[in-house]
This record gives structure tokens, sequence and C-alpha cells, in this order.
């Protein structure tokens, strides 16, 4: 593994396990351990899809602890993260997915519908052209 963000996430679980490292909005501790492991198995989850080192994963996640296991794990599988605002609109998206070549979108179920719309504006428009008119 090369050294990154993920490999510094890592030494911090390593020397400081139980040491908190974010607090939830339900009130909820999460430590270096547990965004450690969760990261990891979004990791093998990523390269389960058949995701190579380099590939762009797209992500687009309001501050929740998601965000934290998707980014690292996206580091620690060696690819490249492209993050999305989550307020951005479907035709914004698709232009985003385009610009990035982006392989995988990830996305908050609260914003699945918009999502959706944009990776399907995507996918029918292969060139990118309308997205790129539509922002």
């Amino acid at each position: 593994m090369s050294f990154n963000l993920a490999s510094i996430l890592t030494e911090s679980r390593i020397a400081h396990p139980d040491k908190p490292l974010c607090h939830t909005d339900e009130g909820a501790t999460l430590t270096y351990a547990d965004v450690d492991e969760a990261s990891g198995r979004v990791a093998t989850a990523l390269l389960d899809l058949g995701l190579e080192r380099g590939d762009r994963v797209a992500v687009q996640l309001p501050n929740v602890p998601e965000f934290l296991f998707t980014y690292f794990g996206a580091l620690k599988a060696g690819l490249i993260v492209v993050p999305l605002n989550p307020l951005l609109k479907a035709p914004e998206i698709a232009h985003h997915l385009h610009d990035s070549g982006a392989r995988v979108f990830v996305a908050h179920t609260l914003a699945a519908e918009t999502a959706l719309k944009g990776v399907e504006a995507a996918v029918a428009d292969p060139t990118g052209s309308a997205a790129h008119r539509s922002c």
C-alpha cells in the first residue's frame, strides 16, 4: 500500500484504537478502530466490483460517517476519490461523472432519486455533450 491518508488512519488505529475519531448527530462515537475497520470493508467491496488502482470513485455524501468509510476505503483500495457536493442536481452530476471518468458513484439514500437521474443522463449520453451544455 502506498502512503496516503488511509495509511495515517491505520497508524492511528494501531497507536490509539479506542480514541474517538468522530461523533455522530445521533450521539454515537466512532473510534479510529471503528473507522479503520469499516473503511477496510468498503475497500474490499470496491475492489470486488472490479475497480483497479487509479480508478475514480465519485462520492456524493453529506457530512455522515459513511463519507469517512467511503473516502478512506477508496484510498485504501488505491482509488481516486472525486468528491461531489451533496446539493448538485442531476445535470451537474452527469457533467461531473463524465468529466471525472468515475467508474463508480456513491450517493446517500436521501439523494438517491437525483443521483439516479444524473447517472441515467450520463449513461444516455456517453459523449457528455448534453451534460456539458446543461451545466
